[in-house]
């Protein structure tokens, strides 16, 4: 997503919470990657503000 653009970005934080309170990113998880698929991977992470997430820029 493009810097400078609070509106797109406070929609997409509003809509990603919004799924991790439904559970809605846990069942996407284990369907695709999840302990009965080949990944077998647990989800720990939670959802943050994308604010908060540390980026190291592409060159």
């Amino acid at each position: 997503m493009k810097k400078g653009e609070p509106a797109l970005l406070a929609k997409v934080n509003e809509t990603l919470l919004a799924m991790d309170k439904a559970g809605e990113i846990n069942q996407i998880w284990d369907k695709w990657l999840g302990p009965s698929t080949e990944f077998k991977m647990t989800r720990t992470d939670k959802v943050a503000p994308l604010s908060q997430l540390k980026f190291t820029p592409l060159p």
